[in-house]
């Protein structure tokens, strides 16, 4: 209807006439809404569809807000693998149930290796899955005397932490975030680390930290309560033998 006429045609119309072809226009458009949201149900996006219909008015911004208050109901409905990448864009994906799922699942499923009493905490590196990136295979090389030991840990929004051994599970590589990262992100990073730390914590802890907004946040948020060291780059010389004399006096 919308194609075929201009809207002088359609004022022109008797005012039956009209309102027949303005509800058959509405049930077109509606009934192509219902099978988008089917589509994005089916194939796992249904938050990214909501995220990009709600950034078109303030409205619906609102009600986004306030369906994320109850993202522990949406994770507990959503399936545990969707089998495709998770995008986040902003805090409003924070309410994600990739996010709330992977958080309760490291607090409270996630077992350490035995016999590793010291958490190193890695800027991201530039590559995923980070534990195959090639700074962290350089870095783990130069320290492989203190593997044994130590407990690796990426840093990364918007998880938190990342351990070595879970660098390849989903969905902590099929992942991609849009940067720089808002305030929220950033604090809801830190806020996970902290707990996690709180609630595993470990004989040691070093944080080797990069100038990403995360690391920086972190370090300020921890106030010194632990050792860091200061990189270029994930594995770089010099952050590397830093760390490794830190070892050697503990």
């Amino acid at each position: 209807m919308c194609r075929g006429r201009s809207p002088e045609d359609l004022r022109s119309l008797p005012h039956d006439e009209r309102q027949q072809l303005i509800a058959e226009h509405n049930l077109h458009v509606t009934m192509t809404e219902m099978n988008t949201v089917k589509q994005a149900i089916f194939e796992g996006n249904l938050w990214d569809l909501v995220e990009t219909r709600a950034k078109g008015h303030a409205e619906m911004a609102s009600a986004l807000k306030s369906l994320s208050k109850y993202s522990k109901y949406l994770e507990e409905g959503s399936p545990g693998f969707k089998g495709k990448g998770v995008f986040y864009y902003d805090y409003n994906s924070l309410a994600k149930p990739e996010v709330i799922r992977y958080q309760n699942k490291l607090l409270n499923n996630y077992a350490k290796p035995d016999n590793r009493d010291t958490h190193v905490l890695l800027t991201e590196p530039a590559q995923k899955p980070f534990n195959r990136s090639h700074d962290f295979k350089k870095a783990k090389k130069q320290t492989e005397k203190y593997n044994d030991k130590i407990h690796y840990c990426f840093i990364a929004a918007p998880y938190g932490l990342i351990p070595e051994y879970l660098a390849e599970t989903y969905p902590a590589s099929q992942y991609q975030m849009a940067v720089p990262l808002d305030h929220e992100t950033v604090q809801h990073t830190v806020d996970n680390i902290l707990e996690y730390l709180e609630k595993n914590p470990l004989k040691h802890t070093v944080i080797v930290y990069g100038d990403k907004q995360i690391d920086q946040e972190l370090v300020e948020r921890l106030g010194g309560k632990y050792p860091v060291i200061h990189c270029e780059d994930l594995g770089d010389d010099e952050s590397t033998q830093l760390l490794i004399k830190w070892m050697e006096t503990i």
